[in-house]
């Protein structure tokens, strides 16, 4: 059964500016900060169940770190059927509950 990894647009923007935040000061850990993300999306779309349950208001989303190092990072998403869809990456210092009102 093949798993279906679907990012939102806001993911993807996520993703990038974290990204080229890290590469100013390391580029080396910034590119493994891409695979860390992307290791983990191919697990949490293979576990679906792996994330915890989050609720801000009336918004219900799972959320799970990023592979080490980068577990400060946190993905949010939903489970689908044969895998996962990812709205939001955001640094745990961050404002949360702000970004899903």
């Amino acid at each position: 059964m093949k798993v279906r990894i679907v990012q939102r647009p806001q993911f993807k923007i996520d993703v990038i500016e974290k990204a080229v935040r890290i590469k100013k000061d390391n580029p080396d850990a910034a590119r493994r900060f891409i695979f860390a993300v992307d290791e983990t999306l191919k697990f949490l779309a293979k576990n679906r169940k792996a994330g915890v349950t989050r609720k801000f208001g009336k918004t219900r989303i799972e959320q799970y770190p990023v592979i080490r190092p980068f577990n400060k990072y946190l993905i949010f998403f939903d489970p689908i059927e044969n895998g996962a869809e990812f709205v939001q990456l955001l640094h745990s210092r961050q404002d949360i509950p702000s970004y899903f009102k």
